[in-house]
């Protein structure tokens, strides 16, 4: 049941994902945009941008280390300038009585004064090239929220709570497969790569520039590419979509939203692919190994959490349960919550037991089925017929509205015993 219903999220999510990259991109203010900011940015001949492609994958905006200051973005101290374009040295030149060109530094004094005057015309020659070192935008104390939404290779900032739970998991997964991570340094000529899976060595390599959610993304990312790539005929684009919707939906079954980054990557590698549906079997059959062992290890973590902090939990528990008995602590359920004009005389203890249970599990992250056995437990420390009849009562939705015409029950407070059973319940081993 449990595996058919983790299927089942699996598909709604992939398939959810597979309509936004259909409308993605399409807001003609979102290109605006993008056209607005790369016009900040010199337009290099085709030869210059053959260089930048060449030294540094995927660079767009590229700028002199002034020309980014003037934008308000620093090259960040361990950047260097590796690449490099060819810019033109010019010299000025005019033309002589003869119609012959000359260079103006060679011109006699007559000439040079003509020219200063403006009587003989000048014009600019190229006479050679010189490398001017220059940056990508990524190299810059830029980040992902400066840049517009349109634009390639965006990267993720930040990090997430749960992203080194989630890598643990994928490093889980790499073992058991005998993947690595390479040992060679990083290349620049990568440029603003992410990432990369070598089927040879069989080893995942991850941009030093990366941040953590974007190492966790692209790891994901990586390893999808090992367990569906290995041995296959599709093409670029095919398993491209592949890796990245499978790094989208790890990602967002544990809440780590990458949306901006993945949308856009999956818009650019599929905008040629007309049949989507027969790629995605394989991409559940990634995520479902994937996710399997990232929850191993979270419930080893959620053991180890509940190993150092067992007694301090029951204690914190009872002692609310204990207020709850005595009418000094209260807890809205949802019945009160849904319905303003109740109030807690009206709730039974059983429901607002549950509550207090389900409150408690999100603020410690107790396991599920600690609450569930706590439940229970509540349920058979409750022996009272008029508590029962209560519970009852207000669970008749056909009556809702009449309650407050009704005498409330009194509930009559259980020993303290039974709360520290309810405590010791709710946090019993596994």
């Amino acid at each position: 049941m449990a595996n058919k219903k983790s299927k089942e999220q699996t598909d709604k999510l992939i398939q959810q994902l597979n309509t936004q990259i259909d409308t993605y991109g399409n807001s003609p203010e979102a290109f605006k945009e993008y056209l607005r900011f790369m016009g900040n940015f010199t337009k290099y001949s085709y030869g210059n941008c053959a260089l930048i492609q060449a030294q540094f994958k995927g660079a767009n905006a590229v700028g002199t280390f002034n020309h980014f200051q003037k934008l308000g973005f620093s090259v960040k101290k361990d950047e260097k300038s590796v690449i490099r374009i060819l810019q033109p040295i010019k010299a000025k030149i005019f033309q002589d009585k003869t119609g012959k060109w000359q260079f103006v530094k060679d011109a006699t004094k007559e000439e040079k004064a003509a020219i200063k005057s403006g009587n003989i015309p000048t014009k600019e020659r190229p006479v050679g090239y010189r490398a001017l070192p220059v940056f990508d935008i990524s190299q810059t104390t830029a980040r992902a929220e400066d840049l517009p939404s349109e634009y390639p290779n965006k990267w993720l900032d930040g990090s997430h709570p749960l992203s080194s739970i989630v890598e643990q998991g994928v490093r889980n997964v790499m073992d058991a497969r005998g993947i690595t991570f390479s040992r060679k340094p990083w290349e620049q000529s990568n440029g603003v790569i992410k990432g990369i899976f070598n089927i040879s060595e069989r080893s995942i390599q991850l941009n030093p520039r990366n941040s953590d959610i974007q190492n966790c993304k692209t790891l994901i990312h990586e390893l999808g590419h090992a367990i569906l790539h290995e041995n296959t005929k599709l093409t670029a684009p095919e398993k491209e979509f592949q890796a990245e919707l499978t790094a989208f939906s790890v990602c967002s079954a544990y809440g780590i939203d990458t949306s901006d980054y993945s949308l856009a990557y999956l818009k650019y590698w599929t905008k040629d692919l007309k049949e989507r549906e027969h790629l995605i079997s394989g991409v559940e059959k990634a995520v479902k190994e994937i996710t399997k062992a990232v929850n191993q290890v979270i419930d080893v973590e959620k053991e180890k959490w509940l190993g150092m902090n067992r007694d301090s939990v029951m204690k914190e528990f009872q002692k609310k349960v204990e207020g709850l008995y005595a009418g000094n602590y209260d807890v809205a359920t949802p019945l009160l919550r849904q319905y303003d004009h109740l109030h807690s005389p009206y709730d039974s203890l059983d429901l607002r037991l549950d509550a207090l249970a389900k409150m408690m599990h999100q603020e410690t992250s107790v396991v599920a089925d600690s609450i569930d056995r706590a439940i229970t437990q509540i349920g058979a420390l409750q022996a009272s017929n008029d508590i029962e009849e209560q519970e009852s009562y207000i669970r008749n939705e056909n009556r809702q509205l009449q309650l407050k015409e009704e005498i409330p029950v009194v509930i009559k407070a259980p020993q303290k015993k039974q709360a520290k059973q309810v405590a010791q319940a709710y946090t019993m081993e596994r």
